[in-house]
């Protein structure tokens, strides 16, 4: 199963960065959008680059995974992640088991702790199909496919303990 393009990317960039994607930027062949807070933000057919005052660049669209790949990796980072993923991030690719929990305090609770055993043919599989950290996930249709579709790949591999608020 071929993991789909990434169509979001976030960097946090140095001043020297920010200068270097500010002059390609305001060269290439893209058009320029008004977004508030940034220095500047452009779009092209199938991308639009944002670059914040804070220094926060996001990419995004169709075509954000070939703009990082061929521009922002070579050109402003100068250096390869994407599609490194095993060489830059070899533990996430080692059999292990990951925990996290959410909760809403003690007040509120529930408190739900979930822990889930992956080796590398599984990590592969759960990238395939868009497993990322539910804070990058703007979509409630898309946790809840995300819940099933992790369940039936995990199988028996995974737990979760709720823990709700004493009475």
């Amino acid at each position: 199963m071929a993991a789909k393009p990434q169509t979001s990317f976030t960097y946090k960039l140095s001043d020297v960065q920010q200068m270097s994607l500010h002059d390609i930027l305001s060269r290439g062949n893209y058009r320029p959008v008004k977004i508030e807070h940034t220095l500047i933000a452009v779009k092209s057919d199938d991308c639009k680059i944002a670059l914040y005052k804070s220094g926060k660049c996001l990419i995004q669209g169709k075509g954000a995974q070939n703009f990082v790949l061929f521009v922002m990796e070579p050109q402003v980072l100068q250096k390869a992640h994407v599609g490194y993923d095993e060489v830059v991030c070899q533990d996430m690719y080692t059999a292990h088991i990951g925990i996290d929990e959410s909760g809403k305090g003690d007040f509120f609770g529930p408190l739900v702790i979930a822990g889930a055993y992956t080796d590398k043919q599984l990590s592969k599989l759960l990238l395939s199909i868009g497993v990322k950290d539910s804070k990058d996930i703007s979509s409630d249709k898309k946790v809840i496919q995300l819940a099933k579709d992790i369940r039936k790949l995990l199988g028996r591999r995974f737990s979760i303990v709720t823990i709700g608020p004493a009475s």
